[in-house]
C-alpha cells in the first residue's frame, strides 16, 4: 500500500498537468513515445513546456523542430510562439548531481557524523566559510566537543574557517540555524538529531559554501542548438542540483557578454517539489529568470511575465520571501 501512498498520487496529477500542457503540440507523438520509455531527459522537456505553456495555452508549440543554424539543421527541444508573433527555440537541459557537490555533501555528513559522538545533551551549530583540510576537520571537531561540554549559549570563531556555535537542547526536534551575514550566499547543510529515552538530546547542523561553476558548460553546449535569427531560451532542469537556483544567477550574467551567447536570451532554471504550504502538500514550482541583457533578440515579454506569475503564486502559498 505504500505505493500508493500521497506521493504517489501527487506524482500522478503533477504528471497529467504537465501532460495536458503540451496539448495540441506539433510532433507530440515523438515526446510521448520517449516518455513511455521513460526518457528523463523527455520528462524534462515537458516539464519545461509545463512551466512557459500551463498559463499560456493559446501559443502555439512544436516538438523538435529541424531549423538552419548556420550551415548545420539542428533541433531545438521545442519552440514556442503567441499567436502572430515569431517563433521563440527552446533548448532543455538537465543538471545532475556534481562530484563537487558529492564531495561537498560527503563532507558535511562527516562533520555532522562525528559531532553527534560527543557526549552531553547539546546543540552544536557549525558554520564554515570555506572548505577545510583533513586536519582542520579533526582540529575543528575536536573544539566543538571541547566547547559542548558548556552549555552557555556563546559563538566561537576559529580563525577564517568556522563559527562554532553553542545552543542549549530545548527541542532537538526544531531546527534554528543561526541567521548569516547579508549576501553570504548559497550552501549545503545538513541537520541530525538524537531523541528520545536513554540517551541526552542533542543536536547538530552544519552549514559550508557551495556554488556549482558549470553554467559556462551549459551556455557552451545547449547555445549551439539555437538558431541566431529568433528569440532564443535555455532551460535548465535543477531538480539534481537545487543550490543552482541561488548560485548561477551572477556565474550567467557574467557569461552574457556583447561578443558571447548573444542568441541566448535568457536562462530559465526549474524544478517541481511537494512542498508544505498554506493548504497543505502541493506540488510546486522554484523557478528563475536570469535575462541576457545583450541577446541580439530578447525573449519576448510574454515569457518573464509567465515567470514572476509562477514565483508569485509560490511565495504566496509557502511564505517564502523568495
Amino acid at each position: 500500500m505504500g505505493h500508493w501512498g500521497f506521493q504517489a498520487l501527487l506524482r500522478v496529477v503533477s504528471f497529467a498537468k504537465r501532460a495536458e500542457s503540451a496539448r495540441g503540440a506539433i510532433n507530440i507523438d515523438d515526446l510521448h513515445a520517449r516518455l513511455r520509455k521513460l526518457d528523463v531527459a523527455a520528462d524534462s522537456e515537458l516539464t519545461a513546456i509545463h512551466v512557459i505553456r500551463s498559463g499560456n495555452m493559446d501559443t502555439n508549440l512544436e516538438i523538435g523542430p529541424a531549423v538552419a543554424v548556420g550551415e548545420r539543421l539542428r533541433r531545438p527541444d521545442f519552440r514556442i510562439a503567441k499567436p502572430s508573433e515569431p517563433w521563440t527555440h527552446v533548448e532543455v537541459t538537465r543538471l545532475h548531481a556534481s562530484n563537487a557537490s558529492e564531495r561537498a555533501d560527503t563532507l558535511v555528513g562527516k562533520l555532522a557524523t562525528e559531532l553527534m559522538d560527543a557526549a552531553g545533551s547539546f546543540v552544536i551549530e557549525l558554520v564554515l566559510w570555506r572548505i577545510p583540510s583533513e586536519q582542520e576537520i579533526e582540529d575543528l571537531v575536536a573544539c566543538a566537543r571541547l566547547e559542548s561540554a558548556s552549555l552557555d549559549p556563546r559563538q566561537i570563531e576559529v580563525s577564517d574557517l568556522a563559527w562554532i556555535v553553542i545552543k542549549p537542547c530545548a527541542d532537538p526536534s526544531v531546527v534554528v540555524p543561526t541567521v548569516l551575514p547579508k549576501g553570504d550566499g548559497p550552501r549545503i547543510g545538513r541537520a541530525r538529531a538524537l531523541i528520545g529515552p536513554g540517551q541526552p538530546n542533542r543536536q547538530v547542523v552544519i552549514r559550508m559554501p557551495y556554488s556549482d561553476q558549470r553554467a559556462e558548460d551549459v551556455l557552451n553546449a545547449e547555445a549551439k542548438q539555437l538558431p541566431k535569427d529568433t528569440s532564443g531560451l535555455i532551460m535548465v532542469d535543477v531538480s539534481g542540483q537545487p543550490s543552482v537556483l541561488n548560485s548561477w544567477d551572477g556565474l550567467a550574467q557574467h557569461r552574457f557578454t556583447p561578443r558571447q551567447h548573444t542568441r541566448v536570451g535568457g536562462v530559465i532554471l526549474f524544478m517541481y517539489a511537494v512542498q508544505l504550504t498554506t493548504e497543505g502538500l502541493t506540488w510546486l514550482p522554484q523557478v528563475k529568470l536570469i535575462r541576457n541583457p545583450h541577446a541580439v533578440i530578447p525573449i519576448p515579454a510574454w515569457i518573464p511575465e509567465t515567470i514572476d506569475a509562477l514565483r508569485d503564486v509560490t511565495k504566496s502559498l509557502t511564505g517564502r520571501p523568495d
